[in-house]
């Protein structure tokens, strides 16, 4: 009897949506809960591209030469500002979000030196930017807080105060009453 197959159409419907939102293969296997290699050959039977750069160059800064590649990093920073989605919904929306500010943050860099020389619309790259900071911001919301620190927390020092009290009144009440059993002296007095 065959096993049964991960490959439903929820997964394959999560699977573009995740993909839509950025997400690497890997991301979306860990989120799926399948291997990396089921979900780019279920990416490649659906059609989609890989997203992402993979590889031994994948942590090279890249260098903006060419017209075409320019014209390349200016589309795709102009399918960003258009998206303008900030907050995805669901499992793993931070990571996602964080990937989104990654790559808009690779595309300021290079698009940076095309402005100075006029070869982007710097209204664009200043939506891009607008970007940016709507998604740090959504970051920032979607980040849980920092607990505070117990030893300066003020409910936790008076806590603490309250309680040495009480044992100190309770310690006090004990040596005035207590009595050796063997004598019948008091040993705190």
């Amino acid at each position: 009897m065959p096993a049964s197959s991960k490959k439903t159409p929820t997964a394959l419907s999560r699977l573009r949506t995740l993909h839509a939102e950025g997400a690497s293969d890997r991301e979306i296997a860990d989120i799926i809960g399948v291997h990396f290699s089921s979900v780019a050959e279920w990416r490649r039977s659906l059609g989609l591209p890989t997203v992402g750069v993979t590889g031994p160059r994948a942590g090279r800064q890249r260098i903006l030469t060419t017209p075409e590649v320019r014209h390349a990093a200016a589309e795709a920073a102009e399918r960003l500002v258009e998206a303008r989605e900030v907050a995805p919904a669901g499992e793993g929306s931070l990571e996602v979000l964080a990937r989104r500010l990654a790559s808009v943050q690779a595309s300021l860099d290079r698009l940076g030196p095309a402005v100075e020389r006029d070869e982007y619309p710097s209204s664009q790259f200043r939506s891009l930017g607008a970007y940016e900071r709507e998604l740090v911001s959504a970051i920032a919301e979607l980040t849980p807080p920092t607990s505070p620190d117990p030893e300066r927390d003020p409910t936790n020092v008076e806590a603490a105060d309250l309680l040495r009290a009480r044992l100190a009144r309770l310690v006090s009440v004990a040596e005035a009453s207590s009595r050796c059993s063997h004598c019948g002296q008091r040993p705190f007095a």
